[in-house]
């Protein structure tokens, strides 16, 4: 979170982010703070931090909320080393789920949703550099169907760490997302997929920097003056030092903030293409969230990372191909975006949702990684509850030859959206391609098969002492504290990686006074 109030002033995010809440019903704000939970900092919230984290105004309100959030363990994590290049780039593809009992955990601490803290490291020697992204979600009620109040999912608190004494560079992050109805009281899966990059800055490697992390974006109304669609505009813009300018997605939310929950008809999101201008990176997202009726108020929010400089890229391919029982056949990528309106006597055959296999032929990039930049989900004829809705990037590999120009990026696409009764839905995705050029001649990318790893937690060091994850270590705040003044100390916990407080001595003498001296 001190990347987000470097990179953005921290009074003005503050005051809309507070304005946000007020403007929600009272039955709508346990899920208005759960979206923003999960948009900044894995969904989560005590009804305590009302309190001990001072006024929704203040500059520190918001991370000390996000700090407050129940910690969940990983209930699934299944990651693989996609390919590298020795010394130069590692690419990891993963999917965590978490199953939890209900949006909103009533009890001594009230808990709204969850976050769960995952890392991953890379050797030096291959890399010193590196980021993860979002790309994919899959949200599943577990009995039955239920309407919408929102959902949404998010990667953030990015922070990254070179460790010489293990000689490994790592990349810690939170994760989190929400479905729920207007009651927030069943239960749900939670599943998301994200991608590492790890890269090497150096003379023949790379030049990317992550510029800016977890920058927030949203409505700042439930509506537009003068648009009486569902269709929605979302301006975001960023500081960027050299380059094209790449924007990478961290998370999303939508919310209806007005009547309650509802049944769904259409649901989409594009995060956009950016242009630069004088060294200013500006880009417009794109949100629909309907039902039946021709618009409701709804707020949609986005999280992102930027990256700068030469090497990173971003190509967006018109037409992609597509696997279908007639061979590889081609396909629009693109999503129109476009509100429909219901039709009580439709027999239109759509495109049902589920999974499917694309490729992308002739990358021009050394190495490439398929970004999910945008997706639409929704029923052919009316309405519907929602029993299972995502949009997920489940694998991907690229394939290029030995000091060939270009590569084919295969990647596999999941869009499910269902009920219980079997409605008619579709489902389609626009994808773009992610990918670096090295500063010298770079070798072609390195399959790494049979890699695939569960998630171990890092452990953390202190002074001369390893302290395992979960565990904690007295620090103290001085060595040798001013005579007559006692030792103030404080426990460090130590949660992947990461040690918590602030104190950094190992030990503390006190300071007795000397002969003809008395404390006061």
């Amino acid at each position: 979170m001190n990347t987000l109030r470097h990179f953005l002033p921290s009074g003005t995010f503050m005051g809309a982010m507070s304005r946000w809440l007020r403007q929600c019903s009272l039955r709508e704000l346990s899920i208005c703070v759960v979206l923003l939970g999960a948009l900044m900092g894995g969904c989560g919230f005590t009804a305590r931090a009302y309190s001990h984290c001072g006024e929704p105004d203040s500059p520190d309100y918001i991370t000390c909320t996000i700090n407050a959030s129940a910690i969940v363990p990983v209930g699934s994590d299944t990651r693989k080393i996609v390919y590298e290049a020795p010394g130069l780039i590692r690419v990891v593809h993963g999917t965590s789920c978490v199953s939890r009992p209900s949006a909103w955990i009533s009890g001594d601490d009230n808990l709204l949703g969850f976050r769960v803290q995952q890392q991953e490291s890379v050797p030096l020697t291959i890399a010193d550099s590196g980021t993860v992204f979002l790309n994919g979600w899959d949200l599943r009620y577990h009995n039955d169907d239920h309407h919408l109040q929102g959902f949404g999912a998010a990667i953030a608190n990015i922070t990254e760490a070179r460790d010489p004494n293990s000689g490994q560079f790592v990349l810690n992050w939170d994760a989190g997302g929400v479905l729920s109805d207007e009651n927030g009281d069943d239960p749900y899966d939670m599943c998301y997929s994200y991608t590492v990059v790890f890269w090497n800055r150096s003379s023949i490697a790379f030049d990317a920097v992550a510029l800016a992390r977890s920058l927030p974006f949203r409505h700042p109304s439930g509506s537009d003056p003068g648009n009486d669609t569902a269709l929605r505009e979302l301006p975001g813009f960023s500081d960027n030092a050299y380059g094209q300018g790449v924007v990478l997605p961290q998370g999303f939310a939508q919310l209806w903030t007005t009547d309650g929950d509802h049944h769904l008809l259409q649901s989409g999101f594009d995060l956009g293409t950016p242009t630069v201008v004088n060294n200013d990176l500006s880009w417009t997202s794109r949100t629909l969230l309907k039902d039946n009726d021709q618009r409701r108020d709804y707020m949609g929010a986005e999280l992102v990372t930027v990256l700068s400089y030469e090497s990173p890229k971003m190509l967006h391919p018109q037409t992609v191909m597509v696997e279908s029982p007639n061979g590889w056949v081609p396909a629009t990528n693109e999503v129109p975006l476009a509100p429909q309106d219901s039709s009580w006597f439709c027999t239109g055959i759509g495109n049902p949702t589920g999974e499917a296999h694309y490729r992308i032929d002739n990358v021009p990039l050394e190495y490439a990684v398929p970004v999910l930049r945008g997706w639409e989900l929704g029923y052919l004829c009316s309405d519907n509850h929602v029993r299972h809705m995502g949009a997920s990037i489940t694998d991907f590999h690229f394939e290029r030859a030995d000091n060939a120009t270009s590569g084919t990026l295969f990647y596999t696409l999941s869009l499910p959206l269902s009920d219980d009764s079997g409605n008619l839905d579709y489902a389609r995705a626009v994808v773009d391609v992610f990918g670096m050029n090295a500063l010298g001649a770079g070798p072609h990318p390195i399959d790494v098969p049979g890699t695939n790893h569960p998630f171990t937690p890092l452990p953390c060091t202190f002074g001369s002492t390893t302290i395992a994850d979960g565990d904690s270590v007295r620090a103290y705040l001085e060595s040798s504290p001013p005579v007559c003044e006692p030792c103030q100390s404080e426990a460090r916990v130590c949660s992947n990686g990461t040690l918590s407080g602030s104190f950094t001595s190992e030990s503390c003498t006190v300071r007795r006074p000397g002969r003809g001296q008395v404390c006061p």
